[in-house]
């Protein structure tokens, strides 16, 4: 089979459909079709494949749809690009290497190299732009409020991104820029709360603004919106901008003579590893605009003996090892809007004694590992609001006594606690779950290593 024609009638391309077709090279669709989604795979490995158009229809692809089409040059859309951002894409669709975006205007196929996205657009999803190898600028109108996880990642020759005036762009998804190697400029909006991790990596000629030893990622009215790094790790304090809103991954990592540092309140986020390794840092004020801490963000910081929250925190969750191996860390109050403690989360902070809630406390989980090898804490007090105590939560905590659940009556039975340890010797310890009526009690095993 080397052509087919997809009638208009049907909706849906199935997983694997045309996978291994080799000999196939033409796919069309019928005028007026209502193809909505293109399953996982459809077209993997139809190495002759040259020519497919994919109807305007389409809202879905899933991932790997062209993997291994080894002749297709390039994804070509039978729609403009405001009904292109409107396809979710669950993963990588193209085949490596193919060159960019192909578009039709007034009849003739056009190359897409700069990209526009255009005006009541709100979001550019996930993989959205994905290796577009050709694609050199990107101008994003302000009514987009995200962009979604490797959006533009791998667009090797993309050079600008700019945000139209009056931009409402609010986050910049995981690995969004990641390896555009010759992004030189971009004007991070000031309406950004949060980047996620690794957003800009691999960017290697990303252009920064310089402020008293800091670099920066900005705009002309704003040019300290996103806090890169630091020209020199080997300074005892850094002056962050009050303008400053993300601190970004591994922005003061290694820096293992800072000692001291001032979070501007104007601080809405704190990146993966932001101050990992800071080992002669002592203590550190979290801002109430900061409703995220990324993992390892504070991991290492073996001095570190004092973590404070503003009142009227917005931190959402503490994620997994933020604040690992922080061994002089002695005590720790949780904000009350955090509903997560991650993995790892205070691993390792074996001077830590005491831990506290907020009142009102939202907390919902506390994952695998979270205080392991505490072993100086003695006992904790949850709210009862925690329905998952992940594995091993507690292992190591050589000092702990006990647990208690302030459970709303009728929990017991339906939280989860897995405590499982591989050790061999166990000891043991004990759970009450105070209820409005009777207590129960539950006695859990392998919590501590002996």
């Amino acid at each position: 089979m080397t052509e087919i024609t997809v009638p208009r009638s049907v909706t849906s391309i199935g997983n694997r459909a045309f996978n291994f077709c080799s000999d196939l090279q033409t796919v069309k669709f019928e005028e007026g079709s209502q193809l909505k989604s293109i399953g996982e795979r459809a077209f993997r490995y139809c190495s002759n494949l040259t020519e497919i158009v994919i109807p305007r229809s389409v809202t879905n692809v899933g991932k790997d749809v062209f993997i291994e089409c080894e002749s297709l040059s390039g994804l070509y859309y039978g729609g403009t690009v405001a009904d292109y951002c409107g396809i979710k894409f669950d993963g990588r669709t193209n085949p490596d290497g193919w060159a960019n975006l192909y578009l039709q205007q007034d009849g003739v196929w056009h190359e897409t190299t700069e990209i526009v996205i255009p005006q009541g657009v709100t979001k550019v999803g996930e993989y959205q732009f994905l290796d577009f190898e050709n694609i050199t600028s990107v101008t994003i109108a302000n009514t987009v409020t995200r962009i979604g996880n490797e959006a533009f990642s791998g667009c090797w020759e993309l050079q600008s991104v700019k945000f139209e005036q009056g931009s409402r762009l609010k986050s910049i998804g995981a690995g969004a820029f990641f390896n555009c190697r010759n992004l030189t400029d971009v004007t991070v909006p000031n309406s950004v709360t949060h980047i996620e991790s690794g957003a800009f990596e691999g960017c290697e000629k990303l252009q920064y603004h310089v402020f008293e030893g800091v670099k920066y990622l900005g705009k002309d009215e704003n040019d300290h919106t996103v806090l890169m790094g630091v020209l020199d790790k080997t300074q005892a304090s850094y002056t962050i901008s009050d303008s400053t809103k993300i601190i970004y991954d591994e922005a003061f990592s290694g820096c293992g003579k800072l000692a001291q540092i001032t979070i501007p309140s104007s601080v809405t986020s704190i990146g993966h590893e932001a101050f990992s390794g800071c080992r002669s840092l002592t203590e550190i004020t979290i801002p109430h605009n900061v409703t995220s801490i990324g993992s390892s963000a504070f991991s290492g910081c073996c001095a570190l003996q004092s973590v404070k929250f503003d009142q009227g925190s917005q931190l959402k969750s503490i994620l997994s090892c933020a604040f690992e191996n922080c061994r002089s860390l002695t005590e720790i109050t949780i904000p009350h809007n955090v509903k997560s403690i991650g993995s790892s989360a205070f691993s390792g902070c074996c001077a830590l004694q005491s831990v506290k809630f907020e009142q009102g406390s939202q907390l919902q989980s506390i994952l695998s590992f979270a205080f392991e090898n505490c072993s100086s804490l003695t006992g904790l007090t949850l709210p009862s609001g925690v329905n998952f105590i992940g594995v091993s939560a507690f292992s190591g905590c050589d000092g702990l006594q006990g647990v208690t659940i302030e459970a709303p009556y009728g929990l017991d039975g339906a939280i989860y606690l897995d405590m499982t340890d591989l050790s061999q010797d166990k000891t043991h310890v004990e759970i009450v779950i105070k209820a409005n009526g009777p207590e129960f009690v539950r006695t859990f095993y392998a919590w501590k290593r002996s």
